[in-house]
C-alpha cells in the first residue's frame, strides 16, 4: 500500500482538512474530518477532495440553486 500523503490543514475548494480518520478496516484507506467554508464538519475522501468530486458539504449547490431561481424571477 502506498504510503500516505498529508493533507490535514490543506484547503481544497471550500473543504479544510482538519484530521486523519484510519479505516477500522484493514487494508482499506481512511477518511478526512473536513470543515467547509460555511462550518459544517464531515468525514470526507481524501481522493475526492483532491480530485475536486467534492467541493463543499452541499451548501454551494444550495447557493447556485437559489441564484439561479432568484434570476428567474
Amino acid at each position: 500500500m502506498p504510503k500516505r500523503i498529508k493533507l490535514e490543514g490543506k484547503k481544497f475548494n471550500r473543504w479544510t482538512l482538519l484530521s486523519y480518520i484510519p479505516s477500522k478496516i484493514k487494508g482499506r484507506v481512511g477518511k478526512y474530518l473536513a470543515k467547509c467554508d460555511c462550518g459544517k464538519t464531515k468525514e470526507v475522501n481524501g481522493g475526492d477532495v483532491k480530485r475536486g468530486i467534492s467541493t463543499s458539504c452541499g451548501c454551494y449547490a444550495k447557493e447556485r440553486m437559489k441564484s439561479h431561481w432568484d434570476k428567474k424571477n
